[in-house]
């Protein structure tokens, strides 16, 4: 949750509303309640029980984490990207290219904690690595286009 909290930081600035958001933020992740527990179960095995407010202020963070994507990179985006013909010639939303590396991280590190560590298949470590490390691969591709439009 430090990753996704520094970069809304970073994306949306040190104003009073953010500081107090990220103490909030930090206040949960270390000191909060630890009971309830989020328990789940994928094939038939347990998931590490979360407590209840860690997982509300993780999804809490990740959304204000996508919205700073959007912000940040969405203008630079725009036009990026051209369907083709066949497919209708629309061109797709800076804001929903913008937030694609941020998802793909996000879905390797739900693949490899739900799946990959639930199963204790390799191949699931190995799909979860790739698109982690695909995700992490297309940032250049935002800051190169963010850099491009500042130069």
């Amino acid at each position: 949750m430090t990753g996704l909290l520094l970069f809304s930081l970073a994306a949306f600035g040190f104003t009073t509303p953010m500081l107090a958001f990220a103490a909030a933020s930090i206040f949960v992740a270390f000191i909060g309640p630890r009971q309830p527990r989020f328990i789940m179960s994928i094939f038939n095995a347990p998931v590490n029980p979360l407590p209840l407010p860690l997982f509300v202020a993780f999804i809490i963070n990740a959304i204000v984490n996508m919205v700073g994507y959007a912000l940040l990179f969405g203008p630079v985006m725009r036009g990026a990207l051209v369907l083709p013909a066949a497919l209708g010639a629309a061109v797709v939303p800076g804001w929903l290219l913008a937030i694609i590396p941020a998802l793909m991280v996000a879905s390797g590190g739900l693949i490899e904690g739900l799946l990959a560590e639930s199963t204790f298949d390799q191949r699931w470590h190995l799909f979860a690595f790739l698109v982690l490390d695909a995700g992490l691969a297309t940032h250049a591709l935002l800051y190169l286009r963010l850099i491009a439009a500042l130069a």
